[in-house]
């Protein structure tokens, strides 16, 4: 109570708001009137999060979690596609100098 009169908060309103209104099922920003703006910004900030390093692709964003699902399901195919190519490959080459080996034999 001090602190937040002293920083020249009404806080009758507060009060009144966590007697009558925080019972509500449904909180929209309407009902917070003190820290609407703080919380718009936060959940703008949180809607607009892109990862910026290479670390931060393994978190979940905060909305659209089938985009990070999509992402990492497409790294895994891209992952297993070049190993099968490198093991493709791998194995023609096996084959060819079995090929080579066995006409040598001949």
């Amino acid at each position: 109570m001090e602190i937040g009169e002293s920083l020249g908060i009404d806080m009758s309103l507060l009060i009144e708001f966590r007697d009558h209104m925080s019972a509500a099922k449904d909180l929209q920003l309407r009902h917070f009137p003190i820290f609407a703006s703080r919380l718009r910004n936060i959940q703008q900030k949180m809607n607009n999060w892109r990862p910026q390093r290479f670390r931060e692709l393994s978190v979940r964003p905060y909305r659209d979690p089938l985009a990070f699902y999509a992402f990492w399901f497409a790294v895994l195919i891209g992952f297993v596609s070049v190993a099968g190519l490198g093991a493709t490959l791998a194995q023609t080459y096996a084959a060819f100098k079995g090929l080579q080996l066995q006409r040598r034999q001949q």
